[in-house]
């Protein structure tokens, strides 16, 4: 080795203050996500038994329990900030309307007349199959698919950590700006969903929000009680972050190989069917959320400011201290 590629290598070397602080910093976020993680196990169990009011805590639970006994203390750092950042969210995402921005209704029903030459899928999807009072079985479908949006990404970050570690830094990122550049969307567009624009005349025909309505015929007041508890925003909805972060979950998902790049794809062509069959969502709103998701994931993959997150991101900038032998010695 070179004297250069040598006195290199010293620089890149941290002191010793800067490897103290930063096992300080690490114990302290094993410290605090591990005393969360308690808390939030704590409230599940006096909350009693209930689907809707458990899955999402349990799952954050358990990626705080990652954060907590995680070998790489990078994998600590990264799981302790999503669980911040989620929690951002969740306390953003209510107040996301109450800015002097007017909420959008007209211009996602022009945007889907014009995609489908005047008619709206969410309106003659619900026609064709949806029957007020009775819950079939495509209704059964679609809302447990529309419910696996609340722990999906959360639980595809815990199955990547688990089977794929070097994956883990990409895809909790790419999770975690889904998260955060749509709630910056909620903010600047606040934009109706078409259950919405169907009370107020908006669109003419009637749009119904089922979810709400298999809810109450099949676990009573759960339903109110869910939005209550992840502080549902009713018009947040451009983009889609269902969809969003549901593409997000199939982009990671396609990493794995050609089966798995099948399985996400499916998931995506679901959960878009049940958000406009279910009166969540426009086609429109989806097809931004899907943008969204393929523009970080291929951010994330390819910017220099993200080439941390590569698998082989420090042996390829290992390689890129090339020694060359000074002319004049030879």
């Amino acid at each position: 080795m070179s004297e250069f590629s040598a006195q290199s290598a010293a620089d890149r070397k941290p002191g010793t203050a800067t490897v103290v602080i930063g096992n300080m910093l690490v114990l302290a976020g094993r410290t605090i996500a591990l005393v969360t993680a308690g808390f939030l196990i704590l409230a599940v169990i006096q909350a009693g038994p209930g689907l809707f009011n458990s899955l999402q805590p349990l799952t954050i639970a358990t990626l705080l329990l990652v954060a907590a006994f995680a070998r790489r203390s990078h994998a600590t750092l990264l799981a302790l900030g999503y669980v911040v950042m989620f929690m951002i969210f969740l306390i953003l995402r209510p107040i996301a309307d109450e800015t002097f921005i007017p909420v959008h209704y007209e211009f996602p029903i022009l945007m889907d007349r014009i995609l489908f030459l005047g008619s709206m899928p969410v309106v003659w999807l619900q026609d064709l199959f949806y029957v007020p009072g009775r819950v079939s079985i495509l209704d059964f479908v679609m809302s447990s698919v529309y419910i696996t949006y609340f722990f999906a990404p959360h639980l595809t970050a815990l199955i990547v950590w688990r089977t794929r570690p070097r994956l883990f830094p990409k895809a909790i990122v790419a999770i975690s700006l889904t998260f955060m550049i749509g709630l910056f969307f909620y903010f600047a567009v606040p934009t109706a969903p078409p259950w919405l624009a169907s009370d107020t005349g908006d669109i003419d025909a009637d749009v119904v929000r089922i979810l709400p309505q298999i809810s109450a015929q099949l676990a009573g007041d759960t339903y109110d009680e869910a939005s209550r508890a992840v502080g549902q925003n009713d018009v947040a909805a451009m983009p889609s972050l269902h969809t969003a972060l549901t593409a997000m979950v199939a982009l990671i998902l396609a990493s794995y190989g050609r089966r798995w790049r099948w399985v996400g794809i499916t998931y995506v062509a679901l959960m878009a069917t049940a958000l406009v069959y279910l009166g969540e969502h426009y086609v429109i709103d989806e097809i931004a959320g899907i943008a969204l998701a393929l523009g970080i994931w291929k951010l994330v993959s390819q910017h220099r400011a993200f080439a941390w997150l590569s698998p082989h991101a420090e042996a390829e900038n290992a390689a890129a201290v090339v020694v060359t032998p000074d002319k004049r010695a030879a």
